[in-house]
């Protein structure tokens, strides 16, 4: 799952930011997270791991000022996801920063286009990613706006491979 305490505990070091986690958990620790969250009354976060359509999925990203991409996870196979990331590029194809943790290829990806910051594990420099990213959203959404569509289009990947088999 891409959230645990660490996580959770700088997030709360951000006051002035309201984090939304949603997702899933097979395993009930999300309820041992928010019962965390409650007791330490972090009233800047929210988790939500309720299944949720396409639809509602792209309203909460809409409504969002940035994404955080995060994973909590000591397996080889998720730590190098790299450009793999659903939710990085959920986010960054609606149009949204991304505040992303420094995993090989993701966070030179992220900083390195402009599309958002990228932040050290275990929530280590996330405040000043955030502050990075949240107070010039207009620089990075031009940049998302500009370059992603290029970047990471399917029809522009594969177009031409599509277009041959096809004759």
């Amino acid at each position: 799952w891409a959230l645990d305490e660490e996580i959770l505990a700088a997030c709360a070091g951000c006051g002035e930011t309201l984090f939304l986690f949603s997702g899933w958990s097979r395993d009930g620790y999300a309820a041992t997270l928010v019962a965390r969250a409650e007791r330490e009354s972090w009233n800047n976060i929210r988790i939500d791991v309720s299944k949720k359509s396409d639809a509602e999925l792209n309203a909460i990203v809409d409504a969002s000022d940035a994404g955080l991409v995060y994973y909590a996870s000591p397996s080889a196979n998720v730590m190098n996801t790299g450009l793999s990331s659903g939710k990085m590029h959920k986010f960054l194809g609606r149009g949204k920063p991304v505040v992303a943790m420094d995993l090989p290829l993701m966070g030179s990806f992220i900083a390195d286009n402009g599309f958002g910051a990228k932040f050290g594990g275990a929530g280590t420099g996330l405040a000043a990613a955030l502050a990075t990213v949240l107070g010039d959203k207009p620089k990075y959404r031009e940049a998302i706006a500009r370059r992603y569509p290029q970047l990471c289009s399917f029809e522009a990947s594969y177009g031409k491979m599509i277009e041959g088999w096809r004759t």
